[in-house]
């Protein structure tokens, strides 16, 4: 797992690039592993989405999202993050409540250092850690593992165009948070379909 979690590293932190040839031979070599391992850890970061085994020319790094398939995804998000956001509101133990003040908190403290690299990587974790575990809150493991697979890409897109995350998405994850907090699922579910929305237009803009 270990070789998995540096190669995947090296791919969102945009060491290689979208659309690159992976020459396993070298990447071997820098990694001091062997190719059975490595060959182990591309397959898995296929099923992901992170690169594509093209057939008699290898493995490549996977493209950054077109508009198409940009709009798609938030539609998907859209689809069960509301509804993750209103269950969680209702199911959440006192733990999962203390885990999202506290990433709240320890969110807002990044983000006021606002831009270096380093802020901007220890923020795109956090809104990574975010929805992942309201996601697991609502105990879907389907809609856990989807989003595990959907959130890279859309840091991907912030990697190569602006490299940081502005402060607004920060304070929607607050209010996302206060309402499960509080257990109030109709205000948690619109706080998060709102946040989905806010995120794709400013992202679009950006992008596109």
């Amino acid at each position: 797992m270990l070789v998995t979690e540096a190669l995947e590293s090296r791919v969102v932190e945009g060491l290689l690039a979208p659309d690159s040839r992976i020459n396993i031979d070298a990447l071997s070599r820098e990694m001091e592993v062997s190719q059975t391992p490595l060959r182990e850890s591309l397959a898995r970061l296929e099923s992901l989405g992170l690169v594509r085994l093209v057939p008699q020319r290898g493995y490549f790094v996977s493209p950054l999202l077109t508009r198409p398939e940009f709009e798609d995804l938030f539609e998907f998000r859209q689809r069960f993050e509301p509804w993750a956001a209103a269950q969680a509101a209702q199911i959440a133990t006192d733990e999962d409540k203390a885990w999202l003040q506290a990433e709240i908190d320890s969110a807002g403290k990044d983000v006021e250092k606002n831009g270096p690299w380093d802020d901007y990587l220890r923020v795109a974790s956090h809104d990574a850690r975010f929805h992942e575990r309201i996601a697991e809150m609502a105990g879907n493991q389907w809609i856990s593992d989807a989003l595990k697979k959907s959130k890279v890409h859309v840091h991907l897109l912030r990697l190569y165009f602006i490299r940081r995350m502005g402060t607004d998405a920060i304070h929607e994850h607050q209010s996302v948070a206060s309402s499960i907090i509080k257990g109030e699922p109709e205000a948690a579910k619109k706080a998060m379909s709102g946040h989905l929305e806010s995120s794709r237009v400013r992202l679009g803009n950006t992008f596109f």
